[in-house]
């Protein structure tokens, strides 16, 4: 048993490390862990996990004390990034605009020229509601002055917006999340874009993403080959072990011959009673008289002798071990044809955590992205990603 079985047994929960930690999270955590080490120390059980137990409590504490640094960290960079943006220094660029978006967790506009494209933005969300009345009932309209005055206005509206959307980028709001990184969606016009999706973090965002990205891969249904590489050797003696065990151990014990040689074979208790009842025999006989008999016993005896049939059951135990211990240098040379064999189900036994492993190896931060590229920015010292999640 695992030391994070037993701590969720005591009702622990979560073992997990990663990410974000609460204070209220924390404290409960430290009492929990605090109170299962005294329960095991005061009741001399489970003592074998006791050592793993004090070391998830430290780094408990570890992870802590780093988020909290982070946070700091973040707040020192979020209160930089809002003094420089305070003094006006907009840029064009939008991914530039996207990352100190991220900082400062404000809503930011994307355009070539801002404040002219603001304006008209207001005005049209302003006028959204009243041109879409005017629309509705500009059939009912009789006198030809007024209908020509609000056909204009629609008009003059349709133009702006047309102008709007022509020449903004788009604004970018912030969404929602892709795995650990920010998502800002672009809203164009009166609408918002799902094709346009911007998505920002700094390196530890990316790099958990990345990780929770390869953890949901669908490995096991990537081929029999696939999986066939990423065999589990351990596990799959695990699974087999006891029933060998058992399977030898009955074996040995019924034809020891087909194990042994003769001369690692010992009496057995009844052999060793029968010689001892053709010795008190023998010793009543006259050997001028019972010379046939006699000599009928000695060979009897030494039959015995030649053909024991016992086993020290520690020499039962070594020939065990050394049967298993080929075993499984079989498993481990070649898993797949071990379960062909057997006909064990292959993907019970897949290796997730190695497969995972290496396809990170084999990926980096643009397999998150729409058209697999993506910028970094150094602002004020931090490093932030940005790449399109989708685009049109």
């Amino acid at each position: 048993m695992d030391y994070k079985v037993l701590l969720k047994r005591f009702g622990y929960g979560d073992t997990s490390l990663y990410g974000y930690i609460s204070d209220e999270d924390y404290e409960r955590k430290i009492k929990k862990l605090v109170a299962i080490l005294q329960w095991i120390e005061n009741n001399n059980k489970y003592t074998e996990f006791k050592s793993n137990i004090e070391d998830h409590l430290l780094n408990v504490r570890r992870s802590y004390n780093s988020h909290i640094k982070k946070q700091n960290e973040f707040l020192h960079q979020k209160q930089m990034a809002q003094e420089i943006l305070e003094e006006g220094e907009f840029l064009d660029e939008p991914y530039l605009l996207v990352a100190y978006n991220f900082l400062c967790n404000e809503g930011f506009f994307i355009y070539e020229n801002y404040e002219e494209m603001y304006e008209v933005y207001k005005k049209l969300k302003k006028d959204e509601e009243k041109v879409d009345i005017l629309r509705s009932k500009i059939d009912k309209i009789k006198d030809p002055a007024k209908r020509k005055k609000v056909e204009d206005y629609i008009t003059k509206y349709d133009e702006d917006l047309e102008v709007f959307n022509e020449n903004s980028i788009g604004l970018l709001y912030h969404t929602g999340h892709h795995y650990e990184l920010a998502t800002y969606t672009v809203l164009q016009g009166n609408y918002y874009n799902a094709r346009n999706v911007v998505i920002v973090g700094n390196e530890d965002d990316w790099d958990t993403s990345l990780r929770d990205y390869a953890e949901n891969q669908d490995f096991e249904y990537w081929g029999d080959d696939y999986i066939e590489g990423y065999l589990n050797s351990n596990e799959i003696y695990d699974y087999i072990e006891d029933g060998e065990r058992y399977h030898y151990d009955e074996s040995i014990r019924e034809s020891p011959s087909s194990y042994f040689e003769t001369d690692e074979l010992v009496l057995t208790e009844s052999q060793q009673e029968t010689i001892q009842e053709l010795e008190n025999e023998l010793s009543t006989l006259d050997p001028n008289e019972d010379e046939d008999r006699i000599k009928e016993i000695e060979d009897e005896i030494q039959e015995i002798k030649d053909n024991p049939e016992g086993l020290d059951e520690d020499l039962i135990d070594d020939k065990i071990d050394e049967i298993l211990s080929d075993l499984k240098d079989e498993i481990e040379d070649d898993p797949a044809r071990y379960l062909s064999d057997r006909g064990l189900d292959p993907h019970q036994f897949f290796d997730r955590e190695r497969a995972v492993r290496d396809y990170l190896d084999d990926i980096n931060y643009d397999v998150l992205t729409y058209d697999d590229s993506y910028d970094s920015f150094n602002i004020n010292g931090t490093v932030i990603y940005v790449g399109w999640y989708n685009k049109r």
